[in-house]
C-alpha cells in the first residue's frame, strides 16, 4: 500500500485497501487527499466508488470517517480493466457504490 505523501486512512478504510490488494491484478493502491465533510450518499466507512479508467490505473474515491478520499488502483501492465472492475465488484461486494 503506498500513502502518497503521508497520508493515512481510517480503520475501515484500511480493510478496503487491503482486500484490494489481495485481488489478482491489482499492483497497488494509492491514498490520496482527504476531502473532509463531504460523503457517497450514506454509505458506510470504506465504501468505495470507482470513477475514471486511466492506462494502467482506476481512479476511485472512498468513504472515510472524517469525510472522502481519493484512491488510485495501480493495476498490472496485461490486465484489462474491465476485468478488474468485476473483481472488484465481486470482492468488494455491498462495499462498491454504483
Amino acid at each position: 500500500m503506498n500513502r502518497g505523501k503521508h497520508r493515512s486512512t481510517c480503520k475501515q478504510g484500511k480493510k478496503t485497501v487491503n482486500a484490494l490488494l489481495k485481488i489478482d491484478g491489482i499492483k497497488s493502491v494509492i491514498i490520496g487527499i482527504s476531502h473532509g465533510g463531504k460523503g457517497l450518499h450514506q454509505a458506510r466507512d470504506g465504501a468505495i466508488k470507482l470513477q475514471v479508467s486511466k492506462p494502467g490505473a482506476i481512479s476511485a474515491v472512498m468513504q472515510t470517517s472524517k469525510g472522502i478520499q481519493d484512491i488510485n488502483i495501480l493495476l498490472e501492465s496485461d490486465i484489462d480493466d474491465e476485468a478488474i472492475r468485476a473483481l472488484i465488484s465481486n470482492t468488494l461486494g455491498d462495499l462498491l457504490i454504483q
